[in-house]
């Protein structure tokens, strides 16, 4: 009876040691029907809080954004997400990134890793888990591409809209920002300048969303399939879509260089249409409650010319 009692008595210790274990383990990473990511920070409990947005952005959007990716059979590892302060981030990756990144996709997509230091001291409009999930959706490319080469301006315009930074003023920014970079140009590097490399990324994220447009929202699922099956993105590219990458680049810059297609593509913008409307609206009531002050103002104007050209009222007599 003793025995059954030890036995027992052992079983309920493990059991609880790996429950144990695995709150611990679900403290550090989020198992999702996208994604598994596991955040390492370092730097104390400022590190702590940014890895606890991170995590709130990867359950807001993990799923989505895996699922816009990669196809509907894939299965992703896991990724490890280093969030560094910015000498440790330096000692890592100095030289390899120029002076303005400040978080990198390590190759095969098991790894990402964050200034989040630099981030916070001011990167920018973006936010540091705008910066996680553009990073979470090169890794999820690596992993979908499984060694394929693909240009760099792909994975930085799927980037770019998967992770939410793609907004209606870079479309603006790219019109009037200088002259757009073409698209040719940026299959293997991006500009090393700050201004450029935003151009650059501008550019590819408008490839992306045209390619959307085109030929659907999963297009990218779509090419990673077939870049496994072929192991080469051109002929995947060609299979797909039906024309060549070069192609594809051609066309779209010389429709960047057009006035007239970017006429197109702005108005197609249905956030623009929400602006107006907006505007319009805005100036409506604004000019309503301009009406309403200016006749106030003239109502009493014209009280008060009544009142000094009126005689005054006769005196009364005493006694």
């Amino acid at each position: 009876m003793r025995l059954v009692a030890s036995v027992v008595l052992a079983a309920a210790l493990l059991v609880a040691t790996a429950s144990r274990a695995q709150a611990g383990s679900d403290a550090d990473s989020l198992a999702l029907s996208g994604p598994r990511v596991v955040f390492r920070p370092r730097g104390g409990t400022p590190a702590e809080s940014v890895a606890a947005r991170c995590r709130a952005a990867l359950l807001r959007r993990g799923a989505d954004l895996a699922e816009a990716i990669l196809p509907a059979d894939a299965d992703p590892q896991a990724v490890v997400c280093l969030l560094l302060p910015t000498d440790l981030f330096q000692q890592r990756f100095a030289g390899r990134l120029p002076d303005w990144g400040i978080a990198v996709a390590l190759p095969g997509g098991r790894v990402i890793a964050i200034d989040w230091q630099r981030q916070g001291a001011g990167g920018g409009p973006r936010g540091i888990e705008d910066v996680f999930l553009h990073e979470l959706a090169h890794a999820m490319l690596e992993q979908g591409l499984a060694g394929v080469a693909a240009p760099r301006w792909f994975h930085e315009g799927v980037a770019v809209n998967q992770s939410g930074e793609w907004r209606l003023v870079d479309g603006v920014a790219l019109l009037f920002e200088g002259r757009p970079p073409r698209l040719a140009s940026l299959t293997s590097r991006f500009p090393a300048g700050d201004a450029g490399a935003r151009q650059a990324y501008r550019a590819s994220a408008l490839a992306v969303r045209a390619l959307r447009q085109r030929h659907g929202e999963d297009i990218v699922p779509r090419l990673l399939s077939a870049a496994t099956l072929t192991h080469d993105f051109d002929a995947a590219f060609k299979e797909v879509t039906g024309e060549a990458t070069a192609g594809f680049t051609t066309r779209f810059d010389r429709g960047l260089s057009s006035p007239w297609a970017w006429a197109v593509r702005v108005v197609s913008w249905p956030a623009l249409w929400v602006l107006l409307a907006l505007l319009v609206a805005g100036a409506f009531f604004a000019r309503r409650a301009h009406n309403r002050r200016r006749l106030k103002e003239m109502t009493v104007e014209e009280a008060s010319r009544k009142g000094e050209s009126s005689p005054p009222p006769p005196s009364v007599p005493e006694g």
